[in-house]
């Protein structure tokens, strides 16, 4: 028989264990939600809760199609836009942007890409024409490279100019030599009758005329007579181009040719503008008892003393002149 004391005591023992189960789960929640407040990233605190770009209903809106996020797309569309630069290599009539550095990993133009860049626009000039005559040296060789056939090479402008022309009038000396070993051709006239020769001569360009004595019959193109009835002998006695001159008399087997408009010799044009330096190169050279069409020597020019004469001879000295008037780069049609 269980007494009352003994009932007791089973009650307080068996009390004594539930309050020791009790504080032992509540001991373990504890240090559960300890870990859980650890292992939290912050992400949805109160502080980043506050921002309401970062949770906003766009930002978490899916596209249930692509299952990606709207505005994602968004911002990679915007990417897209922002990474581009905006040049169309097909609309521009610039080439400065054109890689040209890496040859190497240039691959040969289709026959599209080259038709383009050998078409003439309004004003008849390529984008050869273009990049000579603007300075860009490099895309100017990479043009010449790719050119299937030289004689596009001498496309000419609707100033009669080939991209020869251009680059001796801007004196750029290695494209002279670039286009030259590409076979351009330096017998083609421009508007003027000028070849290339003609124009070094004019603006007194003697490294561009021994690039081309490399390459081409000098003597032939020193013959030449341009519309002004000029030939290249003339051409640098009357611009006063000493070295010029001294290196065509040196190469040219007819240094008394005549201008077709008064029949004077390089030496005439020396006498009648008083140059002793040139007279003296050429004395030696040029014949001085050759006539002009009015039956004037040399030496006479500058001792006639008919005014009708030397109305004449003005007259002829001035569109001489006026014939070394060549277009500048800046009103060059681009």
């Amino acid at each position: 028989m269980w007494s009352k004391s003994n009932a007791d005591k089973l009650k307080m023992e068996l009390s004594g264990k539930r309050e020791k189960q009790q504080q032992s789960i509540k001991n373990e929640k504890i240090t559960e939600d300890n870990a859980n407040i650890k292992m939290d990233s912050g992400f949805l605190s109160g502080a980043n809760l506050s921002c309401d770009s970062m949770l906003s209903k766009e930002n978490i809106e899916y596209d249930i199609k692509s299952e990606e996020p709207l505005n994602f797309k968004q911002q990679k569309e915007a990417m897209e836009i922002a990474l581009d630069s905006g040049l169309d290599i097909c609309e521009s009539g610039c080439l400065s942007e054109l890689d040209i550095d890496q040859k190497e990993t240039c691959k040969p133009c289709s026959k599209n890409e080259w038709q383009f860049y050998f078409q003439q626009n309004e004003d008849g000039d390529t984008q050869l024409h273009l990049a000579i005559l603007h300075g860009y040296i490099q895309v100017s060789k990479r043009l010449i490279d790719i050119c299937p056939d030289s004689k596009l090479l001498d496309v000419r402008n609707d100033d009669g100019q080939s991209a020869l022309h251009l680059a001796v009038m801007t004196n750029q000396c290695e494209i002279v030599k670039y286009l030259m070993m590409a076979n351009a051709n330096a017998e083609i006239l421009d508007c003027n009758g000028n070849t290339a020769v003609h124009l070094a001569c004019y603006d007194g360009k003697l490294d561009c005329l021994r690039i081309l004595a490399s390459y081409v019959l000098l003597p032939k193109i020193f013959d030449t007579i341009n519309y002004d009835g000029l030939a290249c002998i003339h051409i640098a006695t009357i611009a006063n181009h000493l070295n010029l001159l001294r290196f065509i008399v040196n190469t040219s087997k007819n240094v008394n040719i005549t201008d077709y408009k008064s029949g004077y010799t390089a030496l005439h044009f020396a006498v009648a503008l008083n140059r002793a330096n040139l007279i003296e190169c050429l004395l030696d050279k040029v014949d001085p008892n050759i006539e002009s069409y009015a039956g004037k020597l040399a030496f006479e020019v500058e001792d006639d003393n008919d005014e009708d004469e030397d109305d004449e001879i003005s007259d002829d000295l001035m569109k001489s002149m006026n014939a070394l008037q060549l277009p500048t780069s800046s009103s060059i049609k681009c």
